[in-house]
């Protein structure tokens, strides 16, 4: 298992880091967890509350999920904490919290 680094981010600038990444490399954002092992591309890479992938094709020219048979919320597909991508966590928004001055 990697290091994790925490940063925040806006939706917006979600999307320019997406397009950076994308110019650089054969880069394809996936959901890491899902209802099967087969992967393909996420609708809305940017979409808070999501857990993604990003998945570099130049380092893994396959990628599927591992079955996870048992778990608190049923069996279900990830994609494994092993492989060479980058696991990229986007918190869902609170707009109720705004403080006053």
């Amino acid at each position: 298992m990697g290091r994790q680094v925490l940063f925040h981010m806006l939706e917006e600038d979600c999307g320019r880091l997406i397009e950076s990444v994308r110019r650089r490399d054969p880069v394809v954002v996936v959901d890491k967890n899902g209802d099967s092992a087969f992967v393909a591309p996420t609708a809305a890479p940017c979409r808070p509350g999501q857990v993604l992938c990003l998945w570099n094709r130049r380092l893994l020219s396959a990628l599927q999920r591992t079955y996870i048979p048992q778990s608190s919320d049923g069996p279900y597909f990830r994609v494994s904490d092993s492989l060479p991508v980058i696991e990229l966590f986007l918190p869902r928004q609170d707009h109720g919290t705004e403080s006053r001055l």
